[in-house]
């Protein structure tokens, strides 16, 4: 399988602190008017999956989500006040508020989020500036605004910084790099702290298997990045 054009390092601080940490890395293209039938089905069953199998306690320490919470603890951000991604997903079922309807392939990734644990970011490859992107902690002077959440204070959560700046965090995509329903070049981002490497390479087989399951995929290639690792390519 091809490797993705996207090249991510990690600072040194971010590394010391969550040294665990692994990011899952797709790009597809995709036919964006062609989802698949079968597709809300499959978001209904996980909703009802959710729903039946976990209470906010259990769905909280989900080892996937655990990890999370405390690498955001280590880096001295608080995941009660800036939840990640997939811990607010599971929050919303669970509390009877159902979850936020965008388009196919957003709703795709939350169905990936809520089956995995993981948080994850998907975004437009088009609006991403350059090759390169380094993970790190952010800075108070990072500006940020977030999908529906306005500016965030992304002061010491780790972040995706491209040529530009700041684009991605497991609490919150960014406005900029959003994805579009006419959107056809897809990147996404598997955020995994739980040191665990074969659950993160179950999930991209999963992810690709549900890919080609639900869109006309025109082009796919996966890896994971370790910091201080060769990168595994899937």
């Amino acid at each position: 399988m091809p490797t993705p054009t996207i090249h991510i390092t990690c600072s040194e601080e971010f590394t010391l602190l969550c040294p665990d940490f692994r990011v899952g890395v797709i790009e597809m293209t995709i036919n964006p008017k062609a989802p698949s039938p079968q597709l809300e089905s499959s978001i209904s069953e996980t909703i009802e999956w959710v729903r039946r199998s976990y209470d906010l306690a259990s769905w909280r320490e989900r080892s996937t989500i655990a990890a999370t919470r405390r690498a955001y603890k280590r880096c001295g951000k608080d995941p009660n006040r800036y939840r990640p991604a997939a811990d607010q997903l599971g929050r919303r079922i669970i509390n009877a508020l159902g979850l936020y309807r965008v388009h196919a392939v957003v709703d795709w990734g939350n169905l990936l989020s809520l089956r995995s644990g993981y948080s994850m970011g998907l975004f437009d490859r088009g609006h991403i500036s350059g090759e390169s992107v380094e993970l790190r902690l952010g800075r108070a002077s990072d500006e940020y605004e977030g999908i529906g959440r306005g500016l965030l204070n992304i002061d010491r959560m780790p972040v995706y910084c491209d040529a530009l700046g700041p684009f991605a965090t497991p609490t919150s995509d960014s406005l900029r790099t959003c994805l579009g329903e006419q959107s056809k070049e897809i990147l996404i981002f598997v955020n995994d702290f739980t040191g665990q490497p074969s659950r993160l390479e179950e999930t991209l087989e999963e992810v690709h298997l549900s890919a080609d399951q639900h869109f006309e995929v025109k082009a796919y290639s996966s890896t994971i990045v370790c910091p201080g690792e060769r990168d595994t390519h899937y």
